[in-house]
């Protein structure tokens, strides 16, 4: 009898770990998944490519009408004023930018809430090379961190703007 009792307080608890599974796994799972979206791999959607090439044009035209303020609203607050605004003196003075038509990022490097793009700048019917690199801020907004011409190389297409 004591054997009969034993073999049915087993069969209980497994039972019970069985439903406990059943119920706490989708919990589990649900955790562990969004913990991977949100940390290890960030989905960039369709919204998050717009906003960079958004924010990106943004700068360039901003650069190209010497809108300071409007500079200094897309500059990450992380990045060294000093550097950025050597940068941005240097920068306004280029053909690229003051002659700026439109830019195309073929190529997009995403690394958690940072992105490290390369593409074209359009002018004067001709392009030059760029890198620039945005942040997301604590606002979920994408920040210019860096921008660079790369006029040393040549001007045609990147293997991914063919």
């Amino acid at each position: 009898m004591t054997t009969n009792i034993k073999q049915k307080s087993s069969i209980f608890r497994i039972i019970i770990v069985v439903i406990l599974g059943c119920v706490s796994a989708p919990f589990v799972l649900n955790f562990a998944l969004q913990f991977a979206a949100d940390t290890i791999f960030p989905v960039i959607g369709p919204d998050s490519v717009y906003a960079i090439r958004k924010t990106s044009d943004q700068f360039v035209t901003s650069l190209k009408v010497g809108d300071k303020e409007e500079i200094h609203r897309l500059v990450d607050d992380a990045t060294d004023e000093v550097q950025i605004m050597r940068d941005i003196e240097a920068l306004v003075n280029e053909e690229a930018i003051i002659n700026y038509d439109d830019l195309y990022i073929c190529d997009w490097q995403f690394k958690g809430d940072m992105t490290n793009n390369f593409g074209l700048i359009y002018f004067n019917e001709t392009s030059m090379r760029f890198n620039i690199q945005l942040i997301k801020d604590a606002n979920k907004s994408w920040k210019v961190h860096r921008f660079i011409l790369l006029p040393e190389l040549e001007p045609g297409p990147f293997e991914n703007c063919q």
